[in-house]
């Protein structure tokens, strides 16, 4: 999958009111690689993690690091949670299993494809179009069709 779908810009990662630190914090984080580093984990797992089973596969990363990642995966539809939950046997509390929404991420990756391939063919292409056909194209794939040429 592209590395582009992942990241989030850093005025998204604080509050407006929050402290200094907290806003260069933000600006300082690597964003795109720790959500790429979760979304990796979550996919090699067929039953789902929780966040403290990530944690325990990246044991150089802290909670408060990679937490709000999961947020973020969320928002763009990487990462679901279906509401079932599993025991962490240290603090014996239940945590919501994540889940990779493959599907939703190939989708992803196969309109941004699309989509480069429609500006090559007319570099005159506008916005409005362009966002036009993106609807077009993820309709087409939330409908299930199989004819739509790749």
């Amino acid at each position: 999958m592209s590395d582009e779908r992942f990241g989030t810009d850093p005025k998204f990662l604080h509050r407006r009111d929050d402290q200094e630190t907290s806003k260069d914090a933000a600006e300082s984080v690597d964003s795109t690689k720790l959500e790429r580093m979760v979304y990796d984990m979550v996919c090699g797992s067929d039953d789902g993690l929780t966040s403290y089973e990530v944690l325990d596969l990246m044991p150089e990363q802290e909670i408060q690091t990679i937490s709000p990642r999961y947020a973020q995966l969320v928002k763009k539809d990487f990462i679901y949670r279906d509401g079932t939950t599993r025991v962490n046997p240290r603090t014996r509390r239940r945590q919501l299993v994540m889940y990779a929404n493959r599907r939703k991420a190939k989708s992803h990756f196969w309109v941004e494809r699309r989509v480069a391939e429609t500006e090559s063919e007319s570099p005159h292409v506008t916005i409005a179009n362009l966002r036009k056909k993106v609807k077009e194209l993820e309709d087409l794939l939330e409908s299930g069709n199989k004819n739509v040429g790749v």
